[in-house]
């Protein structure tokens, strides 16, 4: 009797057992093991040459394992195991997989099972046996993450079913659960789901309607995979087969494809990688609310602004119904990706960035960008969201970019950025070459990883570079503070100085009073918009946007002070929908106001000492800063400038 480690004999055994199964395996087809990664495959002789169209492999359904294959094996599992796993097969095939394995020479299966990746740390390369020095090398990565899910998923499903096996040999546990790896290497990568019909003798409880479960198929599985497989692989009645589909010539390997797989899940699943793997992604997933729900609530947003519109008679909608998160764009990522492959399917807020070349991210990310474009949208943006069964976004303005455009730009540009910095913050840790083959696919991975972020990166930075248009603007601190010839707009630097004792840029971001600038920058230029007689470029793009903003949120009440009614308040502080933003908001706003009743006492000469401010003035333009600010990565090669600022995009 063949060992284990007898390769040869291995080989000789699964041949006779395959034809005492009423298997079959082209005569010109031969099973060759050897010592690199590739281990048992299949190969064509010397002398011999495959035909597209001939049958290279036909393997029986009583071969096979699967749930299916319990009722054949007599296997009788405690009511409670089945019921526990009945909507998990993939878990119940494992177990009965690892108990086919310590039944050796008395399993079926045997001959088949003794090919398998053997329970040892040597046989089996993926993340969840990497040892620490091979873990290096994905620190930072999204397959960090999915190896840490991956073992404490199998940590779960082991102690939870050896429990109800009333199982407590816990030496077997190496055993077992790295039979689990076995199964999802050598297995998994055939995953074909075959339909579970009512004919069928079924052990385990399962719906009556047809469902899918997973299933190992002997044989077959010795096919490594390649996208441009030369096999492909067909359900029959009682059996499975690989057809060639191009003339396989002797000494070349019959390959197949496990789909459309990109690296990560490659190293997750099987422990290799290819090199230029043209399905590599990166996958961002959103930990916000899903995106399903964010339709809801879209659609409900949208019910409450049309009726707002019917109430109010007009085109307004207001900034005050939506909470205001100060320097923070809406944006949230999840930091540690459980695992991408796995779940992509089953997740509508994940989604696979690959590398950027010849197109724009915009482009190239289309379903992600209408996402973001509706979640950090603000009311005035809401207004023009287009709904359909399967979509929901903001569509451009024209040719101009938008505020929704750089929002989004940034938002996305700041978490890719941030992701990125999380990979290469452990450069220093990593040893000048891989040690190990294991070491050697991850380091591919990583480069890979790195290289879809630094492009998808780039192309956001070059698309925020060309904001400041003829008609936009991202307006930074330096802007609003710039010094003027003219007497007025020098007022904001002067007052900026008596209330915050500096007017430069860096320190008032230090202090975070950027909102407060912003805001009384606003104010005063609405003020002082009827007074200057010659503008700068500048001045009349801030002219053209204050129109926007009075066209959208209204006329800012500045007849009379202290007119405080609901019907005389400019519409973009009227509290409706959240009462908590509208407090905080005019909070904030009265105590602006006494700093300018301060200022216009040090310059009476100045616009602060005009008899229009109030309250609801500077609230006014509060929520308008909010709504209109965007959090923006640092776009210069100047290290002294901050990595993140809030500016004001303005355009007409």
């Amino acid at each position: 009797m063949s060992t284990l480690n007898d390769p040869r004999g291995n080989i000789q055994s699964i041949l006779d057992w395959l034809k005492d199964g009423a298997g079959k395996l082209h005569p010109a087809v031969e099973i060759v093991h050897s010592d690199d990664e590739r281990g048992y495959h299949l190969r064509v002789r010397q002398g011999s040459e495959i035909k597209a169209g001939d049958q290279v492999v036909l393997c029986p359904d009583r071969l096979t394992i699967s749930v299916v294959s319990m009722a054949t094996a007599g296997l009788s599992w405690p009511k409670e195991f089945m019921s526990c796993w009945s909507d998990s097969l993939e878990v119940l095939t494992r177990f009965f997989l690892m108990e086919q394995f310590f039944l050796l020479d008395d399993s079926f299966w045997y001959p088949y099972i003794r090919m398998l990746p053997q329970p040892s740390t040597d046989a089996l390369d993926t993340p969840i046996y990497y040892d620490p020095e091979d873990c290096v090398w994905i620190k930072g990565t999204n397959l960090a993450g999915a190896r840490k899910a991956r073992a404490e998923q199998w940590h779960h499903e082991y102690y939870r079913g050896i429990e109800l096996l009333g199982i407590y040999d816990h030496a077997r546990y190496e055993l077992l659960s790295k039979k689990c790896s076995a199964f999802h290497m050598s297995g998994i990568k055939m995953a074909r789901h075959k339909t579970i019909g009512p004919h069928e003798e079924n052990p385990v409880a399962l719906p009556s309607s047809p469902t899918k479960y997973p299933v190992l198929l002997p044989v077959m599985d010795l096919g490594n995979h390649d996208p441009n497989a030369n096999v492909l692989w067909r359900c029959e009645d009682a059996c499975y087969v690989f057809l060639a589909n191009e003339p396989i010539k002797a000494g070349e390997d019959v390959c197949i494809s496990y789909d459309n797989k990109g690296n990560e899940e490659l190293i997750l699943g099987y422990g290799f990688s290819l090199f230029n793997n043209p399905k590599d992604s990166y996958g961002l997933l959103l930990k916000s609310a899903s995106t399903s729900t964010s339709l809801c609530k879209v659609r409900e947003m949208q019910q409450e602004l049309r009726s707002r519109q019917t109430e109010i008679g007009n085109n307004i909608y207001d900034p005050a119904k939506h909470s205001s998160v100060q320097k923070q764009n809406t944006l949230a990522i999840e930091d540690d990706l459980k695992n991408s492959a796995t779940i992509a399917s089953a997740n509508p807020d994940l989604f696979f960035l690959r590398v950027v070349d010849d197109v724009s991210f915009f482009t190239a990310n289309q379903e992600l960008v209408d996402t973001f474009s509706v979640l950090v949208a603000n009311p005035r943006e809401l207004q023009f969201v287009n709904v359909t069964k399967d979509r929901y976004w903001i569509p451009p303005s024209g040719s101009s970019i938008t505020h929704n455009q750089v929002k989004v730009a940034s938002s996305l540009l700041i978490e890719l950025q941030r992701k990125h910095d999380g990979i290469t913050q452990h450069d220093g840790e990593l040893p000048w070459w891989p040690a190990n083959d294991r070491q050697f696919h991850a380091a591919r991975y990583r480069r890979s990883q790195l290289q879809i972020l630094k492009t998808n990166i780039q192309s956001l930075t070059t698309f925020l570079s060309g904001a400041n248009t003829a008609g936009t603007q991202l307006v930074r601190l330096e802007d609003v503070l710039a010094k003027s010839e003219s007497s007025e707009p020098n007022q904001l630097r002067t007052a900026i100085h008596h209330i915050l004792g500096t007017r430069k840029a860096v320190k008032i971001r230090e202090s975070e009073d950027e909102d407060l600038v912003y805001t009384l920058w606003l104010c005063s230029s609405w003020l002082l918009r009827e007074r200057l007689q010659e503008k700068t470029p500048f001045q009349h793009k801030v002219d053209s946007w204050l129109d926007l903003l009075r066209r959208t949120y209204g006329h800012p009440l500045i007849s009379e002070p202290g007119t405080s009614n609901a019907n005389s308040l400019p519409l973009a502080v009227i509290p409706y929908g959240n009462e908590d933003s509208y407090d905080e908001g005019h909070a904030i706003a009265a105590s602006y106001l006494k700093v300018i009743h301060r200022v216009a006492k040090e310059i009476p000469e100045s616009v602060f000492a005009d008899n229009r401010w109030n309250t609801d003035f500077l609230h006014w333009a509060w929520n308008i800063v909010q709504q209109e600010g965007v959090l923006c990565p640092n776009l210069t090669e100047n290290a002294e400038e901050p990595g993140e600022e809030f500016m004001i995009f303005i355009t007409n």
